[in-house]
């Protein structure tokens, strides 16, 4: 499929509130830390609408990529506290630069709006690959939370932007 280094292939966007239930639905296809609707909304209280109502107060901002016109990844981070809420590609599009583009997107926003240190909660697993995967964006593992959850953080200074503009 097309070239990521071609800005005609692909369309990193700011998502809406209306597009929250597509961008759910991406979540909903990953194959590796799964998770269904109803896990989200039992183990974390998150639903859709509680998404779509801090994505409209800005409370969380997020970025998708599309391809023709079809959601394939997306990310939603906190505003306020900098945490990194969640990253997703579709599977059908793994391995194609997508997760790194809207998570360079979302950390370089983060950054412009004054943060200094990013952080997000990952399974400390080294076989899974969002672990790795964080580790070669520059995070760094920085203390266990519980037996599979792990609080990595990105400072500023470690932040490789790879020429994004949004």
């Amino acid at each position: 499929m097309g070239d990521l280094t071609k800005p005609d292939w692909f369309n990193l966007r700011r998502i809406t509130a209306a597009d929250i239930p597509t961008v759910m639905e991406v979540r909903y296809a990953t194959t590796e830390n799964p998770i269904t609707e109803k896990e989200l909304e039992d183990h974390y209280s998150v639903t859709p609408e509680i998404i779509s109502k801090a994505i409209a107060k800005e409370e969380t901002v997020g970025y998708l990529c599309e391809i023709s016109s079809e959601v394939v990844g997306f990310g939603i981070g906190d505003t306020q506290s900098g945490e990194v809420l969640v990253l997703a590609v579709h599977p059908k599009y793994e391995g194609r630069g997508i997760g790194k583009r809207v998570l360079s997107t979302l950390c370089k926003h983060r950054f412009e709006i004054g943060h200094k240190q990013l952080f997000l909660f990952t399974t400390p697993d080294i076989n899974v690959r969002a672990y790795s995967f964080y580790q070669f964006q520059g995070w760094k593992g920085v203390e266990k939370v519980a037996e599979d959850s792990e609080r990595m953080t990105l400072n500023i200074l470690d932040f490789h932007d790879y020429g994004i503009t949004c």
